[in-house]
């Protein structure tokens, strides 16, 4: 992935060379106090910016700050900008699951009284497909390497009937696991906000599964937290369906390497 070209980083106020950040899809940068991340919609900037931005006991759970251009644009040439926090570490790097869940839980009242947006309706990438597709409401092909993962977990899911009660939608942050930050005082900044109208312990289940899938948790991880099952079943399906969808998008159509293995892996030991 290409850095920011001068005149972005000109636009934003920052200079020197540069930095790529570990995580995610690998294509965000520094550069000065910002970080810079391409192809966002300077509607969906704007939009985080006026979210509640801090929740829990003394507001100590926080969203990153989203950054305006100096002529006031949300986005530039398709980038955008969110102020580095300094001195955090994600509290994935120490496996501080409960931590993750925790500060979900107190992002996610924080917002109960924000609204459906209505962007929601018109995104089109594959995370928004996968997640479609685990609840019922898109029918898409799978990648014939992970037909056998889905099909259980979606018999799975069956099996375990509708939640009772049902829980209400509301906006969660759908990629938790590795953007939660820990600063040496203890209070918790949320980045790179991924937003979705699900029921908060399906955010929750994301989080499980990528536990257990990419990070050697226990299998009964979980009922440790209070994660109900068919959030962590539906939660994994929309993780091997989002890994279909991006092979659907590479040359040559390969799945991710490892990945195969791993869902597999996790399926068996939730035995389905």
């Amino acid at each position: 992935m290409l850095a920011p070209p001068p005149d972005v980083l000109q636009s934003f106020g920052v200079g020197g060379e540069p930095t790529r950040l570990a995580g995610g899809q690998e294509t965000s940068w520094r550069a000065g106090d910002l970080v810079l991340k391409p192809h966002v919609d300077a509607r969906l900037q704007e939009w985080f910016a006026h979210l509640p931005a801090s929740a829990g006991p003394d507001g100590r759970v926080t969203t990153v700050e989203v950054v305006r251009s100096r002529d006031g644009r949300w986005a530039v040439d398709g980038w955008g900008a969110t102020r580095f926090v300094p001195d955090a570490r994600p509290l994935l790097d120490r496996r501080d699951w409960g931590g993750i869940l925790a500060s979900g839980r107190a992002l996610h009242r924080g917002w109960a009284g924000v609204e459906r947006p209505r962007f929601l309706d018109h995104r089109d990438d594959p995370w928004q497909h996968a997640d479609r597709a685990a609840w019922g409401e898109l029918h898409t092909s799978v990648h014939p390497d992970l037909v056998e993962p889905a099909e259980r977990l979606r018999a799975g899911l069956e099996d375990l009937g509708p939640p009772t009660p049902a829980e209400r939608e509301r906006l969660v942050h759908g990629d938790l696991t590795g953007n939660v930050l820990a600063r040496p005082d203890g209070s918790v900044v949320v980045i790179d906000l991924s937003p979705y109208w699900r029921p908060p312990t399906y955010a929750e289940g994301v989080v499980v599964a990528d536990a257990l899938t990419w990070h050697g948790a226990a299998p009964d991880l979980g009922d440790t937290l209070g994660v109900p099952v068919p959030s962590v079943l539906r939660a994994l399906l929309f993780r091997v369906l989002a890994s279909s969808e991006l092979a659907r998008g590479r040359s040559g159509g390969a799945v991710a390497a490892g990945n195969v293995e791993r869902y597999r892996r996790t399926v068996e030991a939730l035995r389905l």
